[in-house]
């Protein structure tokens, strides 16, 4: 097809000028169609016509959005065309301005040429928050090794401060700093105390971000005290009445696109240990806002495709667990990708294993996600050329788990096993399927008999392309109500308390008096070959028949406890709870008891910083995962909060839950926390004055002095063991 190009359309309005409005009116809806072209050479040709009609007067501001996406290309003469139709009909009031922050952040440590464009671009359409979340990358170009970006660079700044005066003090900081060393070591001092004296919030914010630009967060010890405590001042932000981070289950939070982008943000440039804090917060709200979920995804992607910060995940304050929440994420809501399996590659790459075990034995759940769903979808389109790819890709994900069936880690160990067998069964369907002629499937039973035809009732595709997916998407994962698990309804019949499997009768004596009366089962004694049984194991006959009759409680009631055989059962309690923890075979509890005082840290905490690069997302990339073809720039609607959480079905609590109660569904298991108010998860300043708050006491300890040996004189031993035994069992 021929399109007009930016020379027709100037002869064209040359040509036309009695008609002039006719002519541009059909060039016009021709650029409409254009732009919205895939082809980033069309676009790129539309916008640079619509830049000149504006020049002419034409408004072009609905074209806005696809300006960004000519600027977001990596083809430099591409990216002058969007960069000169921006700075041409860009102003302080177009909305899209907001979406450009990271691509101008990318451009900026770009190349060179990709540098100076977007230079003269930004200079253009500066707007005041682009002034504020921009300033640092500027003040960092006053120092280029380019003379040419150097120049642009300081004009550039000249329009920040016009825009974002507050910039002023921070813009010379930054540039004296790297002349003058001994500047750094004269401001730590004064700076340090006016972050740990000053109650006012404006104050506290700029001096960390002075901090954090003058470099005086690294290089020494007091740079890594002065990092420590603008962490914990930072807490407050989230603490605050009128701070909008998490408070409230994100009641203050309108546009949660931002939120997850300042979110990964932070986890590039924390430098400090906040990582957990930041998966729990993209976690939840992921589970909590669904209309979040697509760019959630589409930043994870990002982020696990990003092999820097995989490499620097080892490092001190590198914030790895965020790629945790990344796999999670993805692995999760993979159904807003196209093509999922191009992810597996990194979910299953070797560099994987460096992380810790838990975060592997995510991603090794998320690979097994992505296979399955992708299989599925694959076999709802199913083509037999489809077959050879499918076989490729089962052997390729086996061949990357063989590595982590060999984990030391046992849960990781057995994901890999575990699923190696699903696709051991997977492959072995693929080998024996064998396609069948189309025209068995288009013809019914009947008609199929009358051609001759046999007809068939196999489907068309593998069936065990159906295997794994299932297992996951049964039911959705929805955030937990504080409350549900205290409105789980007892089913009718059940007794928590009876036996499962009735142990053995001649057991059951001892288990009674272990558990209810306190007495540690004894070892029969034997002499001469023959056992005796003490006088406080013995159980006398309607008793003993009750316990047979799986009825311990009669005995349980009988029972009067003292003070003595109180202590003596917390005793043997405490010695069998330490035998169980070093057990390998046997699976404690370490939930702490709800009788116990909580001592909760779980509110998550996010640093404040200024935001890093990120890279956007790239068309001419075709190795990386995208998103499905769903046409959305911001969502026009607001967006929904599950704020209460998940209830047993035909369940409606009394009292609703409080806002702030979120559910955490780390490494696959949905925690419901505390209703204790939440605290910040940063430890507090250790004071020595501190009164300590009370709780329940320790058990008691009771140590046994160990018994002489036998020989003349201590014959009366066995004599003082008697005695205590018949005391007893009085």
């Amino acid at each position: 097809m021929w399109e007009r190009t930016l020379q027709d359309l100037i002869r064209g309005l040359r040509a036309n000028k009695k008609d002039e409005a006719k002519f541009i009116t059909q060039a016009v809806d021709e650029i409409r169609k254009e732009i919205r072209s895939k082809d980033m050479e069309l676009k790129a040709a539309a916008a640079l016509k619509l830049t000149y009609l504006d020049m002419l007067g034409y408004d072009m501001s609905w074209a806005s959005f696809h300006v960004v996406e000519v600027m977001s290309s990596s083809r430099i003469h591409l990216k002058s065309v969007g960069y000169l139709a921006a700075s041409q009909s860009f102003h302080q009031d177009t909305d899209v301005l907001m979406l450009t922050t990271n691509l101008l952040k990318k451009d900026f440590t770009s190349k060179a040429e990709d540098v100076a464009v977007t230079l003269n671009g930004f200079s253009q359409f500066v707007s005041p928050d682009l002034a504020r979340d921009l300033a640092p990358d500027i003040i960092k170009m006053l120092t280029h090794s380019r003379v040419h970006i150097r120049k642009r660079a300081i004009i550039a700044l000249y329009k920040v401060i016009v825009r974002y005066p507050e910039v002023t003090p921070q813009a010379l900081f930054g540039i004296l700093t790297p002349h003058e060393p001994r500047l750094v070591k004269k401001l730590q001092p004064p700076i340090t105390d006016l972050i740990s004296t000053t109650p006012a919030i404006s104050l506290l914010y700029e001096c960390v971000h002075t901090c954090i630009i003058g470099g005086m967060l690294q290089g020494s010890l007091s740079g890594n005290a002065l990092a420590k405590t603008c962490v914990t001042k930072l807490a407050n932000f989230l603490q605050d009445d009128d701070q909008n981070c998490s408070q409230e289950t994100y009641e203050n939070v309108t546009d949660f696109e931002w939120y997850l982008s300042v979110l990964l943000d932070l986890a590039y440039v924390a430098s400090v240990d906040i990582g957990s804090a930041v998966r729990e917060q993209i976690m939840d709200v992921a589970a909590r806002v669904s209309a979040a979920r697509r760019y959630a995804v589409q930043l994870m992607v990002k982020l696990l495709c990003d092999d820097t910060f995989l490499y620097n995940a080892g490092e001190e304050g590198s914030c790895a667990e965020v790629l945790g929440a990344a796999a999670w994420i993805c692995g999760e809501y993979c159904g807003e990708l196209t093509e999922p399996q191009k992810l597996l590659t990194y979910l299953l790459q070797p560099m994987v294993l460096t992380l810790p075990p838990d975060i592997v034995a995510v991603y090794l759940q998320a690979a097994i996600k992505v296979f399955g769903s992708w299989a599925a979808e694959l076999a709802d389109r199913w083509d037999d050329a489809d077959l050879p790819k499918v076989k490729a890709v089962v052997d390729s994900v086996t061949a990357s788990l063989s590595r982590f069936a060999s984990n030391t880690d046992i849960e990781v160990q057995e994901r890999a096993a575990n699923t190696l067998q699903l696709l051991a069964f997977i492959r072995a369907d693929l080998t024996a399927f064998q396609p069948r002629p189309q025209s068995a499937y288009d013809f019914g039973e009947a008609g199929a008999s009358d051609f001759g035809i046999e007809a068939s009732t196999e489907p068309r595709f593998p069936k065990s392309l159906y295997l794994i997916q299932p297992l996951f998407s049964s039911y959705e994962l929805n955030p937990v109500a504080l409350a549900a698990q205290a409105y789980v309804p007892i089913p009718e019949g059940l007794d928590l308390h009876a036996w499962i499997v009735p142990p053995p009768k001649e057991d059951m004596e001892d288990a009674v008096d272990a558990e209810n009366n306190g007495v540690e089962p004894k070892a029969k004694k034997s002499k001469r070959g023959k056992g005796k049984e003490t006088s406080a194991n013995k159980v006398k006959g309607k008793k003993k028949k009750e316990i047979e009759n799986g009825h311990p409680e009669a005995v349980v009631a009988s029972a009067t406890e003292t003070e003595e055989e109180k202590a003596e059962r917390q005793r043997n309690k405490a010695e069998r709870l330490e035998r169980m923890r070093d057990d390998p075979y046997y699976l404690t509890d370490n939930r702490a008891s709800s009788r116990l005082q909580d001592d909760i840290d779980s509110i998550p905490v996010v640093r404040l910083d200024d935001l890093p690069p990120l890279p956007p997302p790239s068309a001419e990339n075709s190795r990386l995962p995208s998103l499905r073809n769903t046409l959305r720039t911001k969502s026009p609607q607001p967006f929904v909060i599950d704020k209460v959480g998940e209830m047993p079905e035909g369940v409606v609590p009394s009292s609703p839950a409080p806002p702030s109660a979120t559910t955490s569904v780390w490494n696959g298991v949905a925690a419901i926390p505390s209703p204790i108010p939440p605290l910040s998860s940063f430890p507090a300043y250790e004071i020595e004055d501190e009164i300590p708050r009370m709780g329940t006491p320790p058990p008691i300890k009771v140590t046994r002095a160990k018994k002489k040996p036998k020989g003349p004189g201590n014959g009366s031993g066995k004599k003082k063991r008697t005695t205590e035994e018949n005391n007893s069992t009085q």
